[in-house]
């Protein structure tokens, strides 16, 4: 959605993790992790994590801007996208890890339901918490849409289809996911679906 918005055609292969293609030798030595997205730079270099490969985008076009012209703004959308980090990836990342749809994929700890429930309470805080902070702008930035709103908008589909509850009181968050979903870049970016999206990563 960010390489859309920016009007840049990037080449791009798909790995299915959940049989363990990121995993292969040849994918270690892009991220040694083993994780996606990965982006392989014109000098053969490898960048990976998603918030340092947009930034990274936006250094080398900066039009248009998509994290900020000057340093209060990429300061503010910085702010913004650790904010969705910390208070909805990471908890609908952990809810899903802690589910049985998780637990069949990475087989790395015991189901624990009640855990998956109790990350998924406290996402819809922060997204109570979200409503409230969108009631008086049109983005995360104010006026400006910016990476944060990307990855907000990202996320919070992909929590919708994991099963996360939206309250129907939250209009200012379903006003601000149905703006946002209606660019062109969100249809442009939807071409895996979200159930697919959930096993297989792009590098």
């Amino acid at each position: 959605m960010f390489l859309a918005e920016k009007a840049l055609d990037v080449p791009m292969s798909a790995l299915v993790t959940a049989i363990g293609e990121a995993r292969r030798p040849d994918h270690l030595a892009r991220n040694p992790l083993g994780q996606v997205p990965v982006l392989e730079t014109a000098d053969g270099a490898f960048l990976c994590e998603s918030s340092a490969i947009c930034e990274y985008v936006e250094e080398i076009q900066p039009e248009p801007p998509l994290v900020g012209r000057t340093p209060a703004e990429r300061a503010e959308c910085r702010m913004w996208t650790r904010r969705v980090d910390l208070n909805l990836c990471q908890l609908v990342t952990h809810a899903f890890r802690l589910s049985p749809m998780g637990f069949r994929r990475f087989r790395q700890s015991a189901p624990a339901p009640d855990g998956a429930e109790a990350m998924r309470r406290l996402a819809a805080s922060h997204l109570a918490w979200l409503d409230e902070q969108l009631r008086d702008r049109p983005f995360l930035c104010g006026s400006r849409f910016t990476l944060a709103d990307i990855q907000l908008f990202v996320f919070l589909e992909y929590a919708i289809e994991l099963g996360q509850l939206l309250d129907p009181q939250w209009t200012a968050l379903a006003d601000w996911l149905a703006r946002i979903g209606a660019r062109p870049s969100a249809e442009q970016s939807a071409g895996i679906p979200l159930a697919a999206g959930a096993l297989a990563g792009t590098v």
